[in-house]
């Protein structure tokens, strides 16, 4: 039997209702040539993930946040780190005093 339906980014449906016997069954779909675009070839990565490209935008974005990641601290940064966590010890130290 032909239904007419119509396709919409993935989904099937029927132009009238349609009542099946079953929920899963194989269907044979006829698409205009017109519709269809060129098949691109499968890649073919010997077993490792694939790889994403990036646009411009994520690349800039990308090379930001790896120089920020592989810049060296400050002496101050460092400093100031080291006098935090000293008062953090401090700090809890005394409040388990206080109990």
């Amino acid at each position: 039997m032909q239904l007419e339906a119509i396709y919409d980014h993935g989904r099937v449906t029927f132009v009238s209702p349609v009542r099946l016997a079953q929920d899963t069954f194989r269907v044979l779909v006829t698409v205009p040539d017109q519709q269809l675009l060129p098949a691109e070839p499968p890649s073919v990565n010997n077993g490792e993930p694939p790889v994403w490209v990036l646009g411009p935008f994520a690349q800039g974005l990308q090379a930001r946040l790896d120089a920020v990641r592989c810049s060296p601290l400050s002496e101050q940064a460092a400093d100031d780190s080291a006098e935090s966590a000293r008062a953090d010890r401090l700090d809890a130290f005394l409040l388990r005093g206080e109990g």
